[in-house]
């Protein structure tokens, strides 16, 4: 799998992507791509006609978007959501919370509850909301 990715720090979309695999252990080769650049665009077109990032390339199939990448994901390894039907539907709606600050205030308690979603901290002390930067 290749996984094609802006940067981290900028791009949550990528983040959550890379995230989703690294938490499922897929090996995965990164491609990371300088976001804001003259060259960005041709440089993400060589990957996906989307011409947008996260990309995820599985052989023969392309994905793009991180919550298809997501969903692709969990087609194949269905442990990347909770089983709880409840708490399924709960980490997706936060996984598809992108801009409006409301919403991602009202998630923070969510993604301590979703381990795709949170991230620990050194030390596992406080976790780190990956969407707060969308």
């Amino acid at each position: 799998m290749l996984l094609v990715i802006g940067n981290k720090n900028y791009s949550s979309w990528s983040l959550r992507s890379w995230i989703a695999l690294k938490m499922l252990g897929v090996p995965v080769d990164k491609k990371r791509i300088a976001l804001r650049r003259p060259e960005t665009k041709a440089e993400i077109l060589r990957y996906s006609s989307a011409g947008r990032v996260p990309i995820l390339r599985d052989g023969d199939t392309v994905v793009w978007g991180s919550l298809a990448i997501l969903e692709y994901l969990a087609e194949k390894r269905p442990q990347l959501w909770p089983s709880d039907p409840a708490q399924r539907a709960k980490a997706r709606s936060v996984a598809a919370v992108r801009r409006d600050p409301r919403e991602r205030a009202a998630c923070l308690t969510t993604l301590a509850e979703c381990p795709l979603l949170a991230v620990w901290r050194p030390g596992g002390k406080r976790p780190i909301a990956v969407l707060q930067s969308c």
